[in-house]
């Protein structure tokens, strides 16, 4: 059976030494998946015409669902990256079913030319239990740092949520909203780039 495509894929400009994260969400158990390939191209679909096929440009070993790819230019370019899932026995998902996901940051010199943007593993924070009540009932929490927007990964009781569907991040870079209210004695753990 072809892998399903891969669902939640995001892609982050890390604004520093030309890197971007992309992340996804594990598929199904039941596809056996044992890789994720990665692509990039500089055209939304591809087009060969143009130079912007999509090009391979790494594989993660199932489970691990983040890769940092390095770029030689950013400003300016808005890279476009796909994931394709690899079952066991070899198969691979279609790559023209996959969505496209670009993060169309650019660290701009000519705006803020004696700026420094390093980010650096202080700047990444995981595990961290937010603050608010668990009762059913309330559904805003808080983070303890200010947060990139689109970097949020929460996790509700061991289970990662969907950006979107199952919460949603507030312009003040501090507070996530869940759709519908976590149960009394859930654990939420987020992990975010904080800024």
């Amino acid at each position: 059976m072809i892998p399903s495509v891969v669902r939640g894929v995001r892609c982050f400009n890390l604004l520093s030494n030309r890197r971007f994260l992309i992340e996804w969400s594990l598929n199904d158990p039941v596809e056996s998946i044992t890789t994720y390939y990665i692509y990039r191209s500089t055209t939304e679909s591809g087009d060969r015409g143009n130079n912007g096929a999509y090009v391979k440009i790494g594989q993660i070993n199932s489970p691990t669902t983040q890769f940092i790819d390095i770029v030689d230019f950013t400003y300016g370019v808005v890279y476009y990256y796909k994931v394709l899932a690899v079952s066991s026995s070899g198969l691979v998902g279609n790559i023209s079913e996959a969505l496209p996901v670009s993060d169309m940051t650019f660290d701009s010199f000519e705006e803020e030319p004696f700026r420094v943007a390093t980010i650096t593993t202080d700047s990444f924070v995981t595990g961290e239990r937010v603050t608010g009540t668990i009762n059913s009932i309330n559904n805003t929490f808080t983070l303890s740092s200010f947060f990139r927007l689109g970097s949020t990964a929460i996790h509700l009781n061991g289970i990662r949520q969907a950006l979107g569907p199952d919460y949603v991040e507030q312009n003040d870079q501090r507070t996530i909203i869940f759709v519908i209210p976590p149960g009394t004695g859930s654990i939420i753990i987020a992990d975010y780039l904080k800024i």
